[in-house]
């Protein structure tokens, strides 16, 4: 189900202003767990791992389609077409994702598949989308730089200084967005799996090196039982919130050089140079959200592929 509301002004003979809101609704979204695995606080000397739905049964893996998800979005963008030598669009975007579901196959079923209870998961997890992006701003502009014939600076050249020097493009692509949420789980630490207990304020630090504050996660306690035995089974489900934190944003300026050659009318070159990553800021990876890991709350990584790129590249035309 999909909703929109937009109005477009027209600011003067080569500016426009559009603003807009969207709203979706998804439901009957996919989850995947096992039915069948070990209830909390059941364990006994007898049964250290806990007591199934159906104990004579291995893993029953269920596909559940009762999530949902929904979205509201606001966009704003101004467009200037070629006036001067110069176009642009700037857009900048606030959105919020709320679902309850990643809607993808959960496989790891030797420890309980979803991290929570599979007839309470509906609520449990409802929370920030694993794809929700809060801010995203866009800024792209075409620019002719003013030498050569024709312009402001070189009117007067020659042929070759004209086609050598005269004619170039700037065109730059600026992206500013916040970041995806962050998830805190507890992988491998129970049976059956279950989030962290929160056990101080959700403090985000931003720091690669502990980008939220990891005191506030404690393992969920596990029954205890009298020497020598001992059970992984928890208590409770972990009281941490789905996806609590934002990882890193992304700041990105691109550029890119072109020109034309009309060596015929028929027959033309163009050269392009593209810069990704112009100033080459590092984009950073998630942190690591597993709290039975080492490097629980750091960066440690970044982004695939996210270094400085050029690329140089003549088309030709006949």
């Amino acid at each position: 189900q999909e909703w929109n509301l937009q109005i477009q002004r027209q600011l003067d003979a080569k500016t426009a202003l559009t603003l807009a809101y969207v709203g979706t609704k998804g439901t009957h979204l996919s989850t995947f767990y096992d039915v069948n695995r070990a209830a909390y606080n059941t364990a006994t000397v007898a049964n250290t791992g806990g007591t199934k739905l159906f104990p004579a049964l291995g893993t029953v893996p269920v596909n559940d389609t009762s999530g949902n998800s929904i979205y509201h979005g606001m966009h704003a963008q101004v467009e200037r077409r070629l006036s001067n030598g110069i176009q642009f669009s700037g857009a900048y975007t606030w959105s919020h994702a709320i679902d309850n579901t990643q809607a993808g196959f959960d496989s790891d079923f030797r420890y309980g598949g979803n991290v929570v209870d599979p007839f309470q998961w509906q609520t449990k997890e409802r929370g920030n989308s694993s794809l929700d992006v809060r801010h995203r701003f866009v800024f792209s502009a075409l620019y002719e730089l003013p030498f050569g014939r024709g312009h402001a600076f070189g009117h007067d050249w020659n042929t070759a200084t004209n086609a050598l020097l005269g004619g170039w493009q700037v065109s730059p692509i600026v992206t500013l967005a916040s970041g995806f949420p962050i998830d805190i789980q507890c992988n491998y630490c129970s049976s059956p799996s279950t989030r962290p207990d929160l056990v101080g304020p959700l403090h985000q630090l931003n720091n690669p090196s502990e980008w939220f504050d990891t005191s506030s996660f404690q393992r969920a306690p596990t029954v205890v039982l009298p020497p020598p035995n001992s059970s992984n089974n928890p208590i409770h489900a972990g009281i941490s919130p789905r996806n609590p934190f934002t990882g890193p944003g992304t700041k990105v300026v691109n550029l890119t050089f072109s020109k034309n050659f009309a060596f015929t009318e028929r027959f033309r070159l163009t050269f392009n140079g593209d810069f990704f990553n112009l100033f080459n800021t590092p984009q950073f990876s998630q942190p690591d959200g597993n709290l039975n890991d080492g490097n629980f709350g750091r960066i440690t990584s970044l982004g695939f592929d996210s270094q400085r790129e050029i690329q140089l590249s003549l088309r030709v035309s006949f």
